[in-house]
């Protein structure tokens, strides 16, 4: 009914305005416990989300981030609103709280997603606080074809944080003292919602430097490792190295040599095995091929032709110049490959 959309409206209306009133003198507390009250007398989706988008902003500020949370959820599966940036806002809120919540995958997957924006939550987040965050965070979870494709979709955004677009690229050119030295040198710890995250943060991003280092070797000098990747001394280098092979992070096979100081990263025993057991057959098979076709080629260059019949073949007729061969039968080896035939008992005009 009108007499009750109007009673509604008039009672949303005194909450928000007492909201106000309580955040202008600084008492978040009253002011968020208005702007909740204010929730059940709304009227429409627009209205709702503007109320959500309220209350989000005081739980920011507030620091109760599961509530924060859970109205973003709200807003976002119930609500629409006339402002083009009100997804963004929802966004950025949401990668706040997932970030203190300790969630730093999905916390990154937020921020990378707010498109390029100059200003349109400067009462929470900043934009150059959104690249960031953004940029930190994907360092510190996102595989390495992620980060390869973040400096293209988000060059614009990173632009405003220079010292954290050079270390993407220098670690995707796995220049990975350079770019552990420029994160060393922000001043994270004075950040608002980075302080109490900023140890954990550069420890992964440090540990991801030190195993994608020394992936692609077989054995490693620990000492020559220290100086590659601007650790401080061999003994802290050995120190992380027995933390990450011990949570796995090294591979099954990775061993610490500590009396010649070398780290040996080993594969398994079995698929070595198969490896080189491929390798000798394929070696095998080119050489009879190269052998076979050498030797065709000087048959051909000396208008010579080989009578007689191939042991593997049986059922032709023999005659000189004959190519038709009406059965063949191979002897198949061990691994079911039919070997070339034998040099001396082949006739090339029979086999090309």
């Amino acid at each position: 009914s009108a007499q009750s959309h109007l009673s509604k409206d008039a009672i949303r209306t005194a909450y928000q305005a007492l909201g106000d009133f309580h955040t202008k003198r600084g008492d978040l507390r009253e002011a968020s416990k208005s702007m909740l009250r204010s929730q059940e007398y709304c009227t429409n989706h627009r209205q709702t989300g503007q109320i959500c988008l309220q209350i989000v902003e005081l739980s920011i500020n507030l620091r109760f981030f599961s509530q924060a949370r859970d109205h973003v959820n709200k807003a976002e599966n119930t609500c629409s609103s006339l402002d083009p940036n009100f997804s963004s806002k929802l966004k950025a809120a949401a990668g706040i709280a997932l970030l203190h919540a300790g969630r730093y995958e999905e916390a990154a997957q937020k921020f990378i997603s707010i498109p390029n924006v100059e200003s349109f939550y400067r009462t929470v987040i900043s934009v150059e606080d959104i690249a960031l965050y953004g940029a930190l965070l994907s360092l510190a979870t996102l595989g390495r074809s992620s980060l390869l494709a973040l400096q293209e979709n988000f060059k614009s955004q990173l632009e405003l944080a220079p010292a954290l677009r050079e270390a993407l690229a220098h670690f995707g050119r796995a220049e990975y003292k350079a770019c552990l030295h420029l994160l060393k040198d922000l001043p994270l710890h004075l950040d608002l919602h980075l302080h109490s995250h900023a140890t954990t943060l550069l420890r992964k991003i440090r540990d991801r430097c030190i195993v994608q280092y020394f992936s692609p070797y077989s054995r490693v000098s620990i000492s020559h490792a220290t100086k590659e990747l601007g650790i401080s001394s061999v003994e802290e280098m050995e120190d992380i190295l027995v933390d990450l092979i011990g949570r796995g992070q090294m591979g099954a096979g990775a061993r610490i040599d500590g009396c010649q100081q070398i780290l040996w990263m080993e594969a398994p025993v079995q698929l070595q095995c198969e490896t080189q057991r491929k390798l000798a057959k394929t070696g095998q098979q080119f050489i009879y091929g190269a052998e076979s076709l050498l030797l065709r080629m000087a048959c051909l260059d000396n208008d010579l032709i080989v009578k007689g019949r191939s042991k593997y073949y049986r059922g032709s007729s023999g005659n000189v110049g004959s190519s038709h061969v009406s059965s063949m039968e191979y002897d198949m080896d061990d691994d079911g490959d039919a070997p070339m035939m034998d040099a001396d008992m082949m006739n090339p005009e029979d086999v090309y």
